[in-house]
């Protein structure tokens, strides 16, 4: 049962919505869903980043891109999107609204129609989604300097179906992580570094995530915020200290996280399980370009008394090894 102090970190439920444009018009508005799962016994591997776009023509521009044993596709397509309080995409892939809380029950329908491909996965949340505006305030740009920010992230296990065009098809179930975000900015000058992501379910089923990442408002110099969260279902409690370090090839290789209650997530790493490119956006060679070849890594991780459990990690850029080194984490 969630109580009023956790329901107060929740982000509302329509927010998974489209949203009305709001701040300094001479930026860019963007809606953006990311989406990633991966079924380590039927090795299958999903990844979609979706950005509607407020003010630019076509407005809806999607990658997909799926890994099965051998078989890798990435597609992008943009185009004009069909958007409703029922559904958001376009011709290459959408997600409809089942049922929206950000808690255990947040259901939506992921589904996708490349040339020689096709999915259709029911994804549900892993607990409780903390609203970051209300659990990190000020992690993220808050549009001081006209670039803002809102974000929502849940873990989530996904089921379903995936198609080839030779009519072979593959079960998914799995696990994986998302996100929702909205706001006036553009990757490269919104935000002063690039990010590491982390998340993952516990062997007690809690579930975790963990983001390295700054924002312009927190100018050059300033230490790298890190932030992130636990949850069981009826709590939320920001991370207050840990480390986490990747391997040569960027897989998650240790873990040791606390929280602000006094639990603990570790893990050291037992065996790299999958890795898929996720385009977010096109390069633009006179930028940073922080997110435009992000790649999705899982892995498994073994717990102190050997007990084993999946974690999910995608980075844009930030191209560290000892992520937490010289951050600061940042929590209410």
């Amino acid at each position: 049962m969630v109580d009023d102090a956790v329901r107060e970190l929740m982000c509302a439920p329509e927010n998974e919505l489209l949203h009305t444009p709001v701040g300094e018009p001479s930026l860019p508005w963007k809606d953006t869903w990311y989406f990633s799962l991966f079924d380590e016994a039927n090795g299958v591997h999903l990844n979609m980043h979706m950005t509607v776009s407020a003010n630019r023509t076509p407005n809806t521009r999607v990658s997909v891109g799926v890994r099965a044993g051998a078989r890798e596709r990435v597609v992008v397509r943009r185009e004009e999107g069909t958007h409703s309080d029922a559904a958001i995409g376009n011709s290459l892939a959408r997600v409809e609204f089942v049922n929206l809380s950000w808690a255990d029950d947040h259901t939506v329908r992921w589904m996708a129609e490349a040339d020689d491909f096709s999915f259709d996965v029911t994804v549900t949340g892993v607990h409780i989604a903390p609203f970051f505006d209300v659990l990190f305030p000020g992690v993220n740009p808050t549009g001081k300097l006209g670039h803002s920010y809102s974000h929502v992230e849940q873990v989530i296990r996904g089921r379903g179906t995936l198609r080839w065009a030779d009519g072979t098809e593959q079960a998914v179930d799995g696990f994986g992580w998302r996100d929702r975000g909205w706001g006036r900015r553009k990757s490269e000058l919104s935000f002063d570094s690039g990010y590491d992501l982390l998340a993952g379910i516990t062997p007690d089923g809690s579930a975790f995530a963990l983001t390295g990442m700054r924002n312009i408002e927190h100018g050059r110099d300033a230490e790298l915020p890190i932030y992130g969260f636990l949850t069981d279902g009826e709590s939320v409690v920001p991370a207050v200290s840990g480390i986490y370090h990747k391997d040569s090839m960027s897989f998650p290789a240790r873990v040791d996280l606390e929280f602000a209650d006094g639990r603990r997530v570790s893990g050291t790493q037992v065996r790299r399980t999958s890795t898929l490119g996720t385009p977010f956006h096109e390069a633009e060679p006179e930028l940073v370009g922080i997110a435009h070849g992000a790649r999705d890594y899982y892995a498994v991780l073994a717990a102190a008394d050997g007990s084993e459990f999946g974690v999910f990690s995608n980075e844009g850029h930030m191209l560290r090894v000892d992520v937490t080194r010289g951050g600061k984490f940042f929590h209410q």
